[in-house]
């Protein structure tokens, strides 16, 4: 069945009253009595001014005459002008009648000094005539001035427009930080190669020997590496129990001291520490453009660039140093280098170096908890 306009279905039933609908003022209104309150607002601003222009020109009038008097001011520049007119009309009577109350003369050299005292006196009476003036202002401008307006006018285009705005206030604010913040941080951004190495079968190395003698092979097996990343420009390192992760400026750096490290370890093996396992390393090695400002700490970074280094030396085998086939192309010398076929490390293709030049004769494999 099809209502009418005139009825509302409730829970009464049909044909109960509709309730009255409510239509809040239309844009348009708003706009008028904003308009009306602004008019109503500058008609008491202006007649504030008018009041404190008019009555200043009284406390200036004595003193243009004093200055008169006084030969500053050249009479016949004013002689005949209405504004003359206007300052006699304003301090001769008032002249005549203090010249009766007062028993001396206030004249020396043509200064008549009682036009001074007359000036701070109607300049007092004016600032105590402007006093309920300036409240009536201020009332008017509580009343229909513009910030009382705006909260009248906002029922109709505030609730509708000032979310929107703020909103998209606050985006671009965001956007603007954001902008802001990625411009520091590009600025920050270097082209960086970084060298992981480890320590293959720690824990298997420390079964069954005395503590002060694996305490003294690792100290001096830090400080064996320490001497070779220094000798090739190492930037920042990280140390772990049984590995490290560094920073060097170039790729030729990190390629060469991994290799110093892995051609110097039968040196450290034989004669520097005394541990029955000897130590074997494997080394991962990967470049590319990293935010790394000065201040920051090598265990502060994370980056995909550090994230494939490591798996490079994860899935290395012992004794060799593995990077990606595109770095090679940063090496004044490949030689020694060998692709590692059927093997993907991060989608790259790796490529071995081994300083016993074993290559495929070697073992190779994923490190496991064995491994360390």
């Amino acid at each position: 069945m099809t209502e009418s306009l005139g009825t509302y279905r409730s829970e009464e039933g049909e044909g109960a009253a509709a309730p009255p609908i409510v239509i809040k003022p239309s844009l348009e209104a708003g706009r008028a009595r904003q308009y009306g309150n602004r008019v109503v607002y500058y008609v008491f601003r202006t007649v504030r001014w008018t009041i404190s222009l008019i009555a200043l020109t009284v406390p200036l009038s004595y003193l243009v005459y004093f200055l008169l008097g006084g030969g500053v001011i050249r009479g016949d520049l004013l002689q005949g002008t209405l504004v003359f007119q206007y300052i006699q009309a304003i301090t001769t009577p008032s002249l005549a009648t203090t010249n009766k109350l007062i028993a001396f003369r206030p004249v020396v050299d043509g200064w008549n000094f009682m036009l001074i005292v007359l000036m701070a006196a109607t300049l007092l009476l004016r600032q105590l005539l402007m006093v309920p003036i300036d409240r009536a202002e201020q009332w008017a401008r509580g009343k229909f001035g513009p910030s009382k307006n705006s909260a009248a006018a906002g029922s109709d285009s505030a609730v509708v427009f000032s979310a929107a705005e703020r909103g998209a206030s606050h985006r671009l604010s965001k956007l603007r930080e954001y902008a802001q913040a990625k411009q520091y941080l590009y600025q920050e951004e270097q082209h960086l190669a970084f060298l992981s190495i480890d320590v293959v079968g720690s824990t298997k190395m420390k079964l069954g020997e005395d503590k002060l003698a694996i305490e003294h092979a690792f100290a001096e097996y830090k400080k064996f590496v320490e001497r070779i990343l220094k000798q090739n420009n190492i930037w920042k390192v990280a140390w772990t129990p049984d590995g490290i992760m560094c920073a060097f400026p170039t790729v030729g750096d990190s390629v060469k001291a991994a290799q110093d490290v892995l051609s110097g370890l039968p040196w450290f093996n034989k004669g520097v520490h005394h541990l029955k396992t000897p130590f074997n390393v494997r080394c991962g090695i990967n470049a590319g453009e990293v935010i790394f400002p000065p201040e920051k700490a090598m265990e502060e970074i994370s980056d995909e660039v550090i994230d494939v280094a490591g798996h490079m030396q994860k899935y290395a085998a012992h004794g060799a140093l593995w990077l990606p086939q595109e770095l090679l192309a940063d090496l004044s010398d490949e030689s020694g280098f060998r692709m590692i076929t059927g093997q993907e490390v991060d989608g790259h293709v790796p490529y071995e170096w081994r300083a016993d030049d074993l290559g495929d004769k070697a073992a190779r494999g994923a490190s496991t908890p064995a491994d360390h």
